[in-house]
C-alpha cells in the first residue's frame, strides 16, 4: 500500500498498531483491507491525503540523476583534497601525521 515509516504496536489485549506512510500509493486497497480470514483486521485513516489520491490517479516521478560535469568534480576533488590536507596539518601541529612515512 506504501512506504511505512513508523509503526506503533499497542500491547493491549485489542492488538491495535498504528501504520505511518511516508507515500501512500494505494488509498483504496488501505480502506477495503480486510485481513486474513483466521486473523481479521479493520483499518481506519487517522489522516486523510489531502488531495484523496486514488491508485490509478498517482503519477511518479524518477528523481533526476546526472553525472558531474568534469568542472564539479574538479571542484569536488580540491574541496576533498583540501578537507585531507587541513586534517593532515591539523594531526601534524599536534604530533606525527599518519602521512609522514609514506
Amino acid at each position: 500500500y506504501g512506504h511505512i515509516s513508523d509503526v506503533i504496536v499497542s500491547s493491549s489485549s485489542r492488538g491495535m498498531a498504528i501504520l505511518e506512510f511516508d507515500e501512500l500509493v494505494d488509498v483504496d486497497g488501505i480502506e477495503k483491507e480486510t485481513g486474513k480470514p483466521d486473523v481479521p483486521i479493520a483499518t481506519t485513516c487517522l489522516q486523510k491525503p489531502s488531495s484523496r489520491l486514488r491508485s490509478s490517479e498517482i503519477q511518479r516521478s524518477k528523481p533526476v540523476e546526472r553525472p558531474m560535469t568534469s568542472v564539479e568534480f574538479a571542484d569536488f576533488e580540491a574541496e576533498v583534497l583540501a578537507t585531507m590536507m587541513a586534517g593532515s596539518k591539523r594531526k601534524a601541529d599536534k604530533g606525527e601525521s599518519k602521512f609522514d612515512n609514506l
